[in-house]
């Protein structure tokens, strides 16, 4: 889905390192770790939450088709961390309905423009897409419908959030207006920024002026 949040899309749920992403995310101060308790709460593969350790938290993930664990800044606000797979992909998202105006737009939407960065150069081709939408703007659309193969219809500008990776191969089933921006992330991917601040943080991400 594209909502109020943040979501990265896989070929494939083995492409995700779940281990790897919570380092991530703790070099830039997001823990699943509640300050208050040092517990994980964790929604499982039945919809209930539990709290339990992280080696646990990954074997749901790997084993169920939904799952979710909240996120902490050090503050104590909180994002909801989901893990859902789809018949043709994968992807995780990180809501960010818990969060204030200043808390979405200068920090947590500049870790995960970054964090999909890395996560393209890791992955690469495997590496289906990123929408980063702040303020719920597209919550509309199930974006994810753009993956379906049999899926041939062209996605309006109104639902292009504030930054998109896709490849190219997908740019043509979108409508561009005058505000979105395309930034050239490598050989096979591009990004559509319709945000122009985190269109710059991007750019000095890769380099680009």
């Amino acid at each position: 889905m594209a909502n109020e949040g943040a979501t990265f899309y896989y070929s494939s749920k083995q492409l995700f390192d779940f281990q790897q992403a919570c380092l991530f995310l703790e070099n830039h101060h997001l823990s699943i770790r509640s300050p208050d308790t040092q517990l994980i709460s964790c929604i499982n593969g039945s919809s209930e939450f539990i709290e339990t350790n992280q080696e646990n938290i990954q074997e749901i993930i790997y084993n169920s088709q939904n799952a979710g664990v909240y996120l902490y800044l050090e503050s104590g606000h909180r994002l909801f961390w989901s893990f859902v797979a789809q018949s043709n992909y994968f992807y995780q998202s990180f809501g960010f309905n818990y969060l204030d105006y200043l808390q979405i737009e200068e920090m947590v939407s500049k870790i995960f423009t970054k964090f999909a960065l890395e996560e393209l150069i890791k992955i690469d081709e495997g590496f289906l897409g990123f929408t980063l939408d702040q303020f719920g703007t597209t919550d509309a659309y199930d974006f994810g419908e753009i993956f379906d193969q049999g899926n041939r219809e062209i996605l309006s500008s109104f639902y292009i959030s504030d930054i998109t990776f896709l490849p190219k191969d997908k740019i043509n089933r979108i409508t561009l207006d005058d505000e979105s921006k395309i930034i050239q992330l490598n050989e096979n991917f591009d990004c559509i920024a319709k945000n122009k601040d985190l269109a710059d943080y991007l750019k000095s991400l890769l380099g680009k002026k």
